[in-house]
């Protein structure tokens, strides 16, 4: 009898349409324990970022697995909107693909290409995890495949702001996520992540996508409570809140603190 993996991209569909918010967090490390632990922690998600770490293919394949093993869902961010990048990711079978820079509607429509098989898109056949290693019969395969990953675009540059309404209509785009730094950059405003320019920008994003109603997050810090709880009040459905390296700087300073107040009290 085959066996049956766990559809965690078909389950966070579910918990959207009932109006949940997922929690995530990132890993910049290449060990993948980190990941294994952070999901077993209980994050929802965690974001195995390819973009801006030094991961091999080899090493991204085994963070998916460490998070499948922790009980959480893998969202691998690839390098480029690039089908030669995405292809082999694909094949490992994440539960999200999330693609950095979708700035035009043509930007989204190389995306959802890249990992749609024809007719709807471009991606050749060669699936491995994402089969279950040839365990699955093809016809289910092929029938099943788009509801096994979430395909999500990163909006993060001002000019995507404009294009919004267009680029989420985009179909085989099944999320957004919001990219704070990138976007106040290209807008002037280099990190001024409260200025009423950058959140006019960010609301019209959510707003367009309920009205489309396709999943929406942001990735953003919860060191200032109240800014992260405005972020969480927005109703959005996906939170990521820090990432390793984050959690091993404060983790390690308030601990040094506490030491040294032991030392001089």
């Amino acid at each position: 009898m085959e066996t049956k993996r766990i559809n965690r991209a078909a389950l966070f569909l579910k918990d959207f349409a009932a109006g949940k918010t997922k929690i995530g967090a990132h890993t910049f490390f290449t060990d993948p324990a980190i990941t294994e632990a952070l999901a077993l922690y209980g994050f929802d998600y965690i974001w195995i970022d390819g973009e801006h770490s030094p991961f091999s293919n080899e090493t991204l394949f085994s963070h998916i697995l460490a998070a499948y093993s922790g009980g959480a869902a893998s969202f691998v961010r690839v390098p480029w909107n690039d089908p030669v990048l995405l292809k082999p990711i694909l094949e490992m079978n994440p539960d999200a693909i999330i693609i950095p820079l979708v700035n035009t509607v043509d930007d989204a429509l190389k995306a959802s290409a890249a990992c749609r098989y024809p007719p709807k898109g471009i991606r050749g056949f060669g699936p491995r995890r994402a089969n279950n290693y040839g365990d699955m019969d093809i016809s289910r395969y092929f029938e099943e495949v788009e509801k096994t990953f979430l395909t999500i675009i990163q909006i993060e540059n001002i000019k995507a702001v404009e294009n919004i309404e267009a680029i989420i209509a985009v179909e085989g785009i099944d999320g957004i996520i919001l990219g704070p730094m990138d976007l106040t950059i290209s807008m002037g405003i280099t990190g001024q992540l409260k200025h009423e320019k950058f959140l006019t920008a960010c609301d019209k994003v959510f707003n367009v996508s309920k009205a489309q109603n396709k999943p929406c997050g942001i990735a953003i810090g919860c060191n200032d409570m109240d800014y992260f709880k405005s972020w969480i009040n927005k109703g959005l459905f996906l939170v990521s809140c820090g990432d390793d390296l984050g959690y091993l700087h404060f983790g390690a300073k308030r601990v040094l603190d506490n030491a040294k107040d032991a030392l001089n009290s």
